[in-house]
């Protein structure tokens, strides 16, 4: 699964997408992101990574958010939507 994640987000080509997840608690989370956003990269490193969970950063909140690739209901890039469970 978190492959095929992974696969859907590099084949966004740099471009903007919606990432729709669920969060820990049930709730829906939205964000819109795209796969190599590094504007507001600050260092340090990534302690969530081996725990399973990808990185996305949220354009609108302006701060990254992790998620586990199981929990992705949805991401739409354009008007094409490439993964819905």
């Amino acid at each position: 699964m978190k492959d095929q994640i992974q696969h859907l987000i590099e084949q966004t080509k740099g471009r903007y997408f919606r990432l729709e997840f669920q969060k820990k608690d049930g709730s829906l989370r939205v964000v819109n992101t795209k796969a190599k956003d590094l504007s507001s990269l600050r260092g340090g490193e990534n302690k969530v990574e081996q725990a399973g969970y990808l990185v996305a950063f949220d354009r609108n909140k302006r701060q990254y958010v992790s998620f586990k690739p199981e929990a992705v209901k949805k991401i739409k890039c354009g008007s094409a939507v490439n993964f819905v469970v």
